[in-house]
């Protein structure tokens, strides 16, 4: 009952990032953690013009650009997504029930946020199960960790993570009470 980009599996939220600017990016391919947020300031700093100082991006052009030492690139630690459409699994209606556990029309995602590093992936779904997965040993994220007690620290700092990230954004209306328990 999954299907599309509704759901934090890597097939769905990892998507490649091509650039192609001739004499200016060399070919390459780097591994880094991005977020499609990255893109706009990307793209501003090639072209040398200011970036908002609303945007929320972070700059890949000093990695990815040919003797541009004038621009400071800081790979990022995280990268973050969200699903908090529900409208978008019940067809266009406003009109949904959320089960806990179950989520909506047994989809547990329309009220979950994501945090993902180089080598774990945490998803926090409310009145839900957590999941962990280890990224460099579980790929197809098979075997979620978060139960397990051996992994009681990384689920406190990828936790940590996701609820930092959630107060410092640009839009924390997103933060429902039922995250603040």
């Amino acid at each position: 009952g999954i299907n599309g980009k509704n759901a934090f599996y890597e097939s769905a939220v990892h998507v490649p990032l091509m650039i192609r600017f001739p004499n200016v990016i060399e070919p390459g391919k780097q591994t880094d953690l991005v977020e499609s947020t990255d893109l706009f300031s990307t793209l501003f700093d090639l072209c040398d013009l200011d970036t908002p100082t609303t945007n929320q991006g972070r700059s890949l052009a000093g990695a990815i650009a040919s003797g541009r030492t004038d621009i400071e690139y800081e790979p990022r630690r995280y990268v973050f997504a969200e699903n908090v459409i529900p409208e978008v699994i019940t067809a266009g209606s406003l009109e949904f029930t959320y089960e806990p556990d179950l989520g909506v029309g047994g989809i547990k995602h329309p009220d979950a946020k994501m945090v993902r590093s180089q080598r774990w992936k945490y998803c926090y779904y409310v009145d839900s199960k957590d999941e962990l997965f280890d990224m460099t040993d579980d790929p197809e994220e098979m075997n979620n960790l978060a139960q397990d007690e051996n992994y009681r620290g990384v689920v406190s700092e990828m936790r940590t993570a996701l609820l930092d990230w959630l107060i410092t954004s640009d839009e924390t209306e997103q933060i429902a009470p039922k995250w603040c328990v």
